[in-house]
């Protein structure tokens, strides 16, 4: 990769656990429940910082999505590595239903891209009593944990430190440490190998490629989730972690990380075992303003999409689960109807390719020889515009006199006939005053290709964890 691709995107999405003093139950009398969570966009949180240009906000953009590709892509490798053998990230997961499947539990999500970093965050509630706490929502991750202290005479006892929360986990009546000794902490995400004592709780380390870390213990919880009926409902002995020391980078400005990744005991698998086995978000136009917001829901997503009750639009294609990522199977892309000449070893897994589905990135990253060919097609419609050169993308052009018209239909082939065409602005994207540039990063082969968040908004995706189905459709989000 060339120094003129040196920036590049995430999303993430935050989620605040708020305090709650008491509530009915969330059941009604004919077993319809919602939960929501409010996704709200990063930036939204940073008010009081320096103003940024637009620009600078898409290079900050471009810079967090190269270096989560790198993650996603140690990850993978690894599991070719390990010749895909099941262990603690297969996809090999029992999803246990229950009565009330048709139930949902939904958060509100708002874009926060005036603020500069492509992430959302939504409020979410942890302990009891429950308390409030502003986490990074993750399907590229399937650890959760908060800001913690637990038993620790010098630590401090305030509920806030340098504008972040911090969870007393002593003060909660629900909090209890999984011994490292347990079965369970030989199957959690980056659990230590050795006990030092068999009391001692199940403690991690958790490396992200941008230098931030996490540490801590992992415990049982009880989550509180709202439900679109106006109640409350409570999720007991849910696997988060308690992180006493975490480092700068990403992790600099949330109290945590929402992991929806697929793994048998990911908040994900946990929340979708009472709620339908699905979940899904909308994201609203990644420019929009903070009181614009959409939801991650975890249920039956039959109110986020206009007119549909239940959706009747959705496409459905299979999704696997890989090392708790989301792959999708792509056959091609097509560009103004004219299916390009891709390899297509290039959308295979097993031939150390693939695609993969991920709201943790902002951009679309895709392996060298699919971006070479879909930047060929597509920068053939803009000759008429003045280049403009730019450090982040390959292409970029003075948008005087643009008109979606003139720009070929980007489409995206899955298996069984299935298309997602996204919209001209998730491709064709916003720069600066007059600029845009098309919003395409290569990445290496053999390697992962990523549609990132960007290239999903205004789409409602539904992921299915029992039949292993992704489901989509256009949708405005509000």
């Amino acid at each position: 990769m060339t120094t003129s691709y040196s920036f590049a995107v995430v999303f993430h999405i935050l989620i605040i656990f708020s305090s709650i003093s008491s509530f009915p139950s969330g059941e009604t009398k004919n077993g319809d429940r919602e939960m929501r969570l409010e996704l709200i966009h990063r930036h939204y949180m940073d008010d009081v910082s320096a103003p940024k240009t637009q620009y600078d906000k898409v290079k900050d953009l471009v810079q967090d999505d190269l270096i989560r590709v790198r993650m996603l892509y140690g990850r993978i490798s690894r599991y070719h590595y390990d010749n895909g053998k099941v262990g603690k990230h297969s996809s090999a997961i029992i999803i246990t239903t229950t009565k009330a499947s048709n139930s949902s539990a939904v958060l509100p999500i708002s874009s926060a891209a005036y603020k500069g970093i492509g992430q959302y965050f939504v409020q979410f509630r942890v302990g009891t009593p429950s308390k409030k706490f502003t986490l990074i929502v993750d399907t590229g991750s399937d650890l959760t944990w908060i800001n913690c202290r637990y038993r620790c005479k010098k630590c401090t006892s305030r509920t806030r430190m340098n504008d972040h929360r911090i969870f007393q986990a002593a003060r909660s009546l629900s909090f209890k440490t999984i011994p490292c000794s347990s079965n369970l902490c030989k199957n959690l995400t980056f659990s230590f190998v050795t006990c030092p004592s068999k009391r001692d709780p199940c403690q991690y380390d958790y490396g992200y490629q941008d230098g931030s870390t996490a540490h801590g213990f992992y415990a049982y919880e009880t989550v509180t989730m709202s439900l679109t009926n106006g109640r409350k409902t409570r999720l007991h002995g849910v696997p988060i972690g308690c992180s006493y020391s975490t480092s700068t980078g990403t992790l600099g400005v949330v109290d945590g990380i929402l992991g929806l990744g697929y793994n048998d005991n990911s908040f994900a698998t946990k929340a979708t075992a009472k709620f339908g086995n699905n979940f899904s978000y909308c994201l609203v136009d990644h420019l929009s303003p903070k009181n614009v917001s959409s939801y991650l829901t975890f249920g039956y997503s039959k109110h986020l999409v206009s007119g549909s009750s239940p959706p009747t639009n959705l496409q459905f294609t299979n999704i696997q689960a890989i090392d708790g990522l989301y792959h999708v199977n792509i056959v091609g892309i097509s560009i103004g109807g004219l299916v390009l000449k891709i390899p297509s070893e290039i959308f295979s897994f097993q031939n150390q390719g693939g695609v993969i589905l991920d709201s943790g990135s902002s951009l679309t990253f895709l392996v060298e020889p699919a971006y070479k060919t879909v930047m060929k097609y597509l920068m053939a419609a803009f000759t008429k515009f003045k280049q403009v050169k730019d450090e982040s993308f390959e292409f970029c052009f003075q948008s005087q006199g643009f008109h979606e018209s003139a720009v070929p239909k980007l489409v995206f082939h899955f298996a069984d006939s299935v298309r997602f065409e996204p919209h001209l602005k998730s491709y064709v994207i916003d720069v600066s005053d007059g600029v845009k540039c098309l919003g395409f990063i290569p990445n290496a082969w053999p390697g992962i290709s990523i549609i990132g968040n960007i290239m999903q908004q205004n789409f409602l995706w539904e992921f299915d964890l029992k039949w292993k189905r992704l489901g989509f459709a256009p949708s405005t989000c509000t």
